[in-house]
Parts: C-alpha cells; sequence; structure tokens
C-alpha cells in the first residue's frame, strides 16, 4: 500500500489500511513526497509500517520506489485524502485467490473536499477488459488489489505519465492478465481537482492519448482489442469508442505526414467497426468529446 503527501490526512489512511482483517498480514509503504520530514504520530511506531521519503518527484517513481520493497503478494495503492472501508481487504483478497485474477477491485463511494459523499460506483465489469481500458475505461487503484508478480511483469508505472498513470497501468495489465469484480464497497475517494495535491488534471487528457498511441503501436493491439469486445458482447459503447480514437489518430498522423501509420489506423477502425451492428450505443460513443 502506498501514500503520499497531505500529513492531517495520512494517520486516517495508515489507520484504514491497518484495522482491516483478512487472512494475511498488512505491510503499509508510507511514501512521503511532501518534501519536509513527518511529524511524529502514533501510527509510525506500528512495526507493521515503513516510511519512505522522496523529494517531491514525479509521482510513478514514488510509487515505483514503494513496490521495490514490498514483500506482499498483492499490493493497494491509496492516496492521503482516500481510506479503505471495513472489510475491504477481506473481500478483495478473497476474491482473488477464488479467481485467479491479477487485478480484482470493489465498489468505492467518492466524497468531497469535506467528505460529503457524492456518488457511488458500482461497476461489474470482469475477464478480459483491455478493449474497456485503451477505451477509457478504468479502475481505481484505491479500490483494487494487484497482483505483485503482475505489476512487476508489466514494469510498474510508467515515469512518462504525469496524470493517467493508473489508466497507463490498467492497460498493460489487461493486455496479459485477467480482471474480477466483488460486489461490496472497498474505499472511498476524495474526488475532483480541488484540493488535490499530487494529480496533474491539465495533463490528463494528453497522457491519455499518449497512452492510447502506445497501445495502438503494439503489433498485436488489434487482435487483442478483437478478442476482448468478443469475450464482452454488447458493449456497443466501447466498440464506438475504439473507432473514434483510431480515426482521431489516423487524422493526427495524415497531418504529420504518417501515411502508412495514417492507413493503419483506419484499417482498425474499420475491423473494429464491422464487428457489430451500428446500434445506438455505438453510435452515441462516436461522438466527439475532446479526448480524441
Amino acid at each position: 500500500m502506498l501514500l503520499t503527501k497531505r500529513e492531517h490526512l495520512v494517520g486516517r489512511a495508515v489507520d484504514s489500511a491497518l484495522c482491516q482483517e483478512f487472512p494475511g498480514e498488512v505491510e503499509v509503504i508510507v511514501v512521503n513526497d511532501f518534501g519536509e520530514p513527518l511529524k511524529p504520530a502514533a501510527w509510525q511506531e506500528d512495526p507493521r509500517v515503513m516510511v519512505l521519503t522522496t523529494q517531491r518527484v514525479n509521482r510513478c517513481f514514488a510509487w515505483n520506489t514503494a513496490f521495490s520493497v514490498c514483500r506482499g503478494d498483492y499490493i493497494n495503492i491509496i492516496g492521503d485524502d482516500d481510506m479503505l472501508l471495513s472489510g475491504a481487504y477481506a473481500a478483495l483478497s478473497e476474491a482473488a485467490q477464488s479467481s485467479g485474477a491479477a487485478w480484482v477491485y470493489g465498489w468505492h463511494e467518492c466524497v468531497d473536499d469535506y467528505g460529503n459523499l457524492l456518488y457511488t460506483i458500482e461497476p461489474t465489469d470482469r475477464g478480459d477488459l483491455f478493449a474497456l481500458a485503451v477505451a477509457g475505461g478504468n479502475i481505481p487503484l484505491q479500490a483494487s488489489i494487484i497482483k505483485r508478480e503482475a505489476f512487476l511483469a508489466v514494469g510498474g508505472l510508467d515515469p512518462r505519465f504525469m496524470a493517467a498513470e493508473d489508466a497507463e497501468l490498467f492497460q498493460r495489465i489487461t493486455m496479459s492478465y485477467r480482471v474480477e469484480y466483488v460486489e461490496h464497497f472497498v474505499a472511498r475517494i476524495r474526488v475532483g481537482p480541488q484540493g488535490a495535491t499530487t494529480t496533474k488534471w491539465h495533463l490528463a487528457k494528453e497522457m491519455n492519448r499518449l497512452g492510447r498511441e502506445l497501445r495502438f503501436c503494439y503489433p498485436r493491439c488489434l487482435r487483442l482489442l478483437i478478442r476482448s469486445l468478443r469475450q464482452n458482447k454488447g458493449r456497443d459503447d466501447i466498440r464506438g469508442k475504439l473507432v473514434r480514437y483510431y480515426v482521431g489518430s489516423a487524422w493526427r498522423h495524415l497531418r504529420q505526414g504518417c501515411l502508412l501509420t495514417f492507413l493503419s489506423r483506419l484499417g482498425a477502425a474499420g475491423v473494429v467497426g464491422s464487428l457489430g451492428l451500428p446500434s445506438k450505443a455505438f453510435l452515441q460513443a462516436l461522438r466527439a468529446d475532446g479526448n480524441e
């Protein structure tokens, strides 16, 4: 588990992990990237807690530093303004053991800066979610546990990403591993740019586009997308978004004079679009949202 920054909230986040009851041991790694020493607190005396200090670096570097020393079979990342809910690790670990999935997530509550409940998220996507991931779908790290072996196998977090690093990681994990969910609220997450300390929201659009381009450049990407779409029949919204993103990528490469890539992207858009009929969900997903 990993925490960063806002010191006055770290204790609550750490305690929410330490109080989890499940058939295993909790190891909490606190990454202090605030640039100043943490003030003494009771949770620092717990033998299950390790504090690492980094110097206001890219968040991916800080997180990867924690993962390099953690010893558990599964990892979970929460921010200092988030917290785990009762029974989170028990529910997630049970699903991980029974399913063998590399990424297991649960439902989560979204709150504002004052802790007021805004809405809840209750997704039920499972299995091969590569197409969903490339189409912009993302599962919050705070509400997930990831098999450490899978995390290391895909190379950890990519330090090129100043935002959307979790979405990019989700894409790489789902290229090779299955995803499972549990019908249990496991995390309370503060959302929105107000009060954020580490997320560079203004770079999110650019970083999401970079992530898609990296996937599109992978030689087996189209084959993996087709496999994923066939295992998630009825998700015409995903198919529509993928067509839109492929066409957007084609247009950008044409403007740059990359004719072969332009033709390749258009061809991929045609293949993905032909996998089903033009339903209402498919057509709606084709509409531009400023994120191509």
